[in-house]
């Protein structure tokens, strides 16, 4: 490891991953020892396909509803007036 300020490679460890250069006081993280990223592509990729298919099921859902409220109902009105032969 070596700073980029004064390039000394004299480091004073201070807490988790962090040093202090002893030539210029700068502080420096060293990234060897944290933890390595995922991809987080596959994750939003994940999140979308999971979102897709709960839409398809609310869709699906509200068709089944709409087609069983629609069997008691054929005309597809419930207007008190279209029975009574009033326009």
């Amino acid at each position: 490891m070596q700073c980029k300020n004064c390039g000394g490679k004299d480091f004073q460890k201070s807490t988790y991953n962090y040093y202090i250069c002893n030539g210029c006081g700068n502080i420096l993280y060293d990234e060897r020892f944290s933890p390595k990223k995922k991809n987080s592509f596959g994750e939003i990729y994940l999140l979308l396909i999971i979102g897709t298919a709960v839409m398809i099921v609310i869709i699906m859902i509200l068709l089944f509803v709409t087609a069983s409220s629609r069997k008691n109902n054929p005309s597809g009105f419930n207007l008190p007036y279209m029975s009574r032969g009033i326009s």
